[in-house]
């Protein structure tokens, strides 16, 4: 009865937490380690040492691939559904 209940919450937390980590440097910059470097700072170091476009194209995708997902997600599912709401 309960986890059927929480799932919206659940999933949007999860959701709300994966978009807000691409804009958190300091975080990404504190938790990377010497073999795994997390999006974020790949992107500010690339930034930072070179001055082509390729980040404004990477980051179009990533716009493009978040819309694709909220689109499919709209399609199959619903809004509604995913986040719960009061209009069920």
């Amino acid at each position: 009865m309960t986890l059927p209940l929480l799932r919206p919450g659940i999933f949007s937390a999860g959701l709300l937490s994966f978009v807000t980590s691409f804009n958190n440097v300091p975080l990404s910059l504190l938790l990377q380690s010497r073999t795994f470097r997390t999006l974020p700072v790949t992107m500010l170091d690339y930034v930072q040492q070179s001055y082509d476009p390729m980040i404004a194209a990477m980051s179009t995708l990533i716009l493009a691939g978040t819309v694709v997902i909220a689109i499919v997600a709209e399609k199959t599912l619903g809004f509604a559904k995913i986040f719960g709401g009061i209009n069920k």
